[in-house]
C-alpha cells in the first residue's frame, strides 16, 4: 500500500511541466491573433479615409506619384505607434477611358516575438500576417468643376 502511494506524489509536477508550455504558447497565439484583428480594424477604417482624402486630390501639385507619397505617408504616420506592423500603398494605374485609380492598401503584422533566443536555441518566428484593402477611387479633385 506504501508504493502505491509513493508513486503518485510527482504527478502533479510532472502533469504541470508537460501542461504549462501549452498553455503558454496557445495564450501567445491568442495575444497575436487578437493584436492583429485590432490592427485589421484600424487598417480597415484609416487606409479607405486616408486613400480618399490624401490619394484623391493631394495638396499641391496633382500627380501619381504625389498621390502615393500623401496617402502612404499618412498611413504611416497613423501606424506610427505599432512597431510591429508595416502599411504599404500600391497604385494600379487607370485604365484608357476610365477615370477610376485603384489603391491596393496593405498590412503586414509581425508575431511577437520575432527573435528569442532560449538556452542557445533560436527560435525565429519566419510568419507575417498580411491583409489587403482594394479601393477605387475617380482621379478628379474634389470641389473643382471642369
Amino acid at each position: 500500500m506504501r508504493g502505491v502511494v509513493q508513486e503518485q506524489q510527482g504527478q502533479m509536477a510532472v502533469a504541470l511541466a508537460v501542461l504549462l508550455p501549452a498553455v503558454l504558447v496557445s495564450a501567445l497565439i491568442i495575444w497575436n491573433l487578437a493584436r492583429f484583428i485590432g490592427a485589421c480594424t484600424l487598417f480597415d477604417r484609416t487606409a479607405k479615409d486616408i486613400v480618399l482624402a490624401q490619394g484623391v486630390s493631394p495638396a499641391g501639385e496633382e500627380t501619381e506619384l504625389s498621390r502615393l507619397d500623401a496617402a502612404q505617408g499618412a498611413l504611416a504616420q497613423a501606424f506610427g505607434s505599432w512597431k510591429d506592423c508595416d502599411v504599404a500603398i500600391a497604385q494600379e494605374p487607370a485604365q484608357e477611358g476610365s477615370a477610376l485609380v485603384r489603391f491596393r492598401c496593405t498590412l503586414t503584422y509581425h508575431p511577437w516575438p520575432q527573435e528569442l533566443v532560449i538556452a542557445g536555441v533560436d527560435a525565429r518566428t519566419p510568419l507575417a500576417l498580411t491583409h489587403e484593402v482594394e479601393i477605387a477611387s475617380g482621379t478628379w479633385r474634389s470641389g473643382v468643376v471642369v
